[in-house]
């Protein structure tokens, strides 16, 4: 739940994650939904790694672990989310 809730929680969450533990980059998974976090988070200088398709943190949402993007559809959409968040400022 560190960035679920609001852009505000995310960028609080992200700058602990830099300062307290020493990270280098955060990582939000997903697509559609982080894009305007991780535009904020790049804007005031926080590395985004984007991570698509298997998301862990999603496993139970999604049905547990299987494959993604196997009809054309679906995959379009993982393309289309990765290139909204490499726009954003995504890595």
């Amino acid at each position: 739940m560190s960035y679920h809730l609001s852009t505000e929680q995310a960028v609080a969450s992200a700058g602990r994650f830099l300062q307290e533990a020493g990270m280098h980059a955060v990582k939000l998974e997903g697509g559609g939904h982080v894009v305007e976090i991780t535009r904020r988070l790049t804007e005031i200088g926080v590395p985004v790694m984007g991570h698509l398709g298997l998301t862990p943190q999603f496993r139970h949402q999604m049905g547990g672990f299987r494959s993604r993007a196997r009809p054309r559809a679906q995959a379009r959409r993982i393309m289309a989310d990765a290139k909204e968040l490499e726009q954003a400022g995504c890595f």
